[in-house]
């Protein structure tokens, strides 16, 4: 459906977003840092897709299968998750940017 295209155009544009704080951030990150962040990502892929599966599997039992709207569930929680570790990513940035510009 044309809802279900543009959540995920949208997704795509946060998980490249997620990516590049990400990366920015290890630009920045002291070694015990760049392991925290690395260690926190793994866990966070590991949690979403866990919780992704349990709130589809939820939804479907309910909606018995669930059909187009699954498609769309399922595009929303995508679309919700990248733009929420883009933007949690991003403010952990700001804050180890301003730190490591302030002790050079």
């Amino acid at each position: 459906s044309e809802m279900v295209d543009v959540l995920l155009k949208y997704s795509a544009l946060w998980k490249e977003d997620m990516n590049q704080y990400y990366d920015l951030l290890m630009e920045v990150m002291d070694e015990e840092g760049k392991a925290m962040l690395s260690d926190s990502q793994a866990a966070w892929e590991e949690y979403s897709q866990k919780n992704h599966q349990l709130i589809l599997h939820c939804n479907s039992m309910m909606y018995e299968g669930g059909g187009s709207y699954l498609e769309v569930l399922e595009a929303e929680l995508d679309h919700k998750k990248y733009r929420e570790r883009a933007v949690e990513l991003e403010d952990l940035y700001e804050i180890t940017r301003e730190i490591s510009e302030e002790n050079y």
